[in-house]
Order: C-alpha cells, then sequence, then structure tokens
C-alpha cells in the first residue's frame, strides 16, 4: 500500500497510522515532491506530484498497489487512481479535501501562511523547520499555498460520475473536522459511489483520528476488494457498525494539510 501525506506534511506525520495498517499490508509512505528536504521545484502541482509518485512506484519496482491518502493527500491518491487505474488495486481516503472553492482556498491559504506559523507555538514551528530541512521551510509553505490557489474552480477529478466498477474506494472522515465538512465527504462518497465510514469528532490532526479502528475498516475493505475487485461497494455492510466510538476534541491548529 502506497500511504500518502498531506499537504506540508512529511512520511513521519502518517507513522502512528502507518503502524497499525503494517500488520494488514506491506504500507510505503513516500515524500511528496517538495517536501521533506527534497529539492524544491519552480511549482508544485497535482499533475506534477502525481507523476512524481509514479516515477518512485517505478524506482521501487510496484507495479500495482492499494493506494490511501490523508486530507490533501486523499485528493492525490484519487487523482492517481483515476488517471492510471491499472496501477491500483483500490484507493481509500481520510478526511481528503477535493472541494476548493474561492471560500476553500482561503482557508488553506490562511493555515499554510508563515507568518501565522511563526505564530504558533515554538515547538510546532520547530518541527516545521527540521521536517524540510535542509530546504526553507517558509519556501515551501508559499509552493503549497501558491498550488492551493491554483486549484479554485479546477475539476481535478472530472465532473462526471465516478463508476464504482472502475475503482472501489473508501472514504473515511470525522463528523466534526475542521478542515473536510461531513457533506464534502459524503458528497466525495455519493460521486464515488463507495461506502462512507464517519467517526465522531475531527480527523484534523492526524492525532486525533481512531487509528486502530480506522485499520481495521481499512483491512475489511481491502480483504473484500480482494475478493470481488470488480466493485467496493459490498463492503459497506461488512464494515457498518465496526467503527469505534472516538471523540476527537482538538482544534485544528497546525498547517499540515
Amino acid at each position: 500500500m502506497m500511504l500518502i501525506h498531506g499537504g506540508n506534511g512529511v512520511p513521519a506525520g502518517m507513522a502512528l497510522l502507518a503502524e497499525q495498517l503494517r500488520p494488514y499490508a506491506d504500507v510505503w509512505l513516500p515524500t511528496m515532491l517538495g517536501h521533506g528536504g527534497r529539492p524544491l521545484p519552480p511549482a508544485l502541482s497535482v499533475p506534477a506530484i502525481a507523476a512524481d509518485l509514479l516515477a518512485q512506484m517505478d524506482e521501487r519496482r510496484i507495479e500495482r498497489c492499494f493506494v490511501g491518502g490523508y486530507s490533501f493527500g486523499g485528493l492525490l491518491a484519487l487523482y492517481l487512481a483515476r488517471q492510471h487505474p491499472a496501477r491500483f488495486c483500490g484507493v481509500w481516503t481520510l478526511a481528503a479535501k477535493v472541494i476548493y472553492d474561492a471560500k476553500a482556498v482561503s482557508h488553506v491559504v490562511h493555515l499554510t501562511s508563515p507568518q501565522r506559523v511563526s505564530r504558533l507555538s515554538k515547538a510546532y514551528a520547530k518541527d516545521v523547520r527540521q521536517r524540510h530541512a535542509p530546504q526553507d521551510w517558509r519556501a515551501v509553505m508559499l509552493l503549497n499555498q501558491a498550488m492551493f490557489k491554483s486549484l479554485e474552480g479546477v475539476p481535478l477529478l472530472g465532473e462526471d460520475a465516478w463508476p464504482a466498477s472502475e475503482m472501489p474506494a473508501l472514504v473515511i472522515s470525522g463528523e466534526l473536522d475542521p478542515l473536510v465538512s461531513a457533506d464534502e465527504t459524503r458528497r466525495l462518497g455519493a460521486w464515488l459511489q463507495s461506502p462512507v465510514l464517519m467517526f465522531p469528532g475531527a480527523a484534523h490532526p492526524l492525532t486525533a483520528v481512531p487509528v486502530q479502528a480506522l485499520a481495521h475498516d481499512v483491512k475489511a475493505w481491502m480483504d473484500w476488494v480482494s475478493a470481488a475487485p470488480e466493485s467496493g461497494l459490498g463492503v459497506r455492510g461488512q464494515l457498518a457498525g465496526q467503527q469505534q466510538g472516538h471523540q476527537g476534541d482538538e482544534l485544528r491548529k497546525d498547517a499540515d494539510l
């Protein structure tokens, strides 16, 4: 499984989730283009990041795998599955941010402001500096800001419905997430014709997510897909009722998208 971190994030930020998934899959955490100390490109875009992820798959000789993504990483996972279905067995998302209207873009641009991050706790600001070293963390954030601005009104995943037979999908998020509304998550599930699993509380930051229960749900979905690869819809009944209650009361204070 390829597990994609969010914008401004790094693989280490996904470690807790990856640890829970590893009993069920060989989990690989790639570093996104322009993140985690990698050389900074002139600009970031979804197609460029996706192409880089495919190149990393080729370097690792991964012909086909499951792909999952968190937040902006969820959008990347969906884009990859949409554009390169032969490379993926199925796609699942956690708190995928896929609607970038003017209000959403304004919000994420605010969250990724270097000035805002500098005003946050010293510990978080230090973490951001270290995760992108030796690159300038402010340059990374500015690249992300420019990319998010370019997403406004662009239907990256296509405007037509995504038939379930094209790619099995699973959508997961928190009912009270401050970045991705429950309505946005359910609209994504309807568009994908996929099961939608919602847990109480927030999905941002990742520390608010009940990762053990989530990993069990992803395993059940992968098992079903492997047994019936033509569609991911039948897993809905298997997953219903498996979610363990979790009240995430942390407010979104970081800049990881």
